[in-house]
């Protein structure tokens, strides 16, 4: 399976479609402080979404329960524009939530690299302790 292709039931897509003026003709840079107005319009239509799923986000308004969303504005295969919604990290304790795009690792494996990573990351803490000695 090509893994640049997206299937379909992710993609959210808008209730009414922007008409051509208002379709991107490129990529934006994302660190810009000028987001497209399609980018805006998908983030909001999360956040509500968000609000309206307590279930799955209780722990977003609690002390340390921040959690960094991203949306990308798409076309379908009808050539209906919509947004994909992610999430870093985990939602409510799963990697894997409906309507949000997968990780881009395999969780089955994700141990494997995750203790080497781990390893590595705390090597370079005591060298960087013993230099700031």
């Amino acid at each position: 399976m090509n893994p640049w292709v997206v299937k379909v039931d992710l993609i959210h897509t808008f209730p009414e479609q922007p008409g051509s003026s208002l379709r991107p003709l490129a990529l934006r840079n994302p660190f810009d402080n000028d987001p497209h107005p399609l980018a805006i319009s998908a983030c909001e239509a999360l956040q509500r979404r968000l609000k309206q799923s307590p279930d799955l986000t209780h722990r977003l308004w609690q002390p340390s329960g921040g959690k960094m969303f991203g949306v990308l504005v798409v076309r379908d295969p009808a050539g209906r524009l919509g947004y994909l919604a992610g999430f870093s990290g985990m939602l409510n304790k799963q990697w894997n939530v409906a309507g949000f795009v997968p990780p881009l690792f395999d969780v089955e494996e994700r141990d494997s690299f995750l203790r080497q990573g781990e390893l590595e990351l705390k090597k370079l803490t005591r060298i960087i302790k013993r230099l700031s000695d």
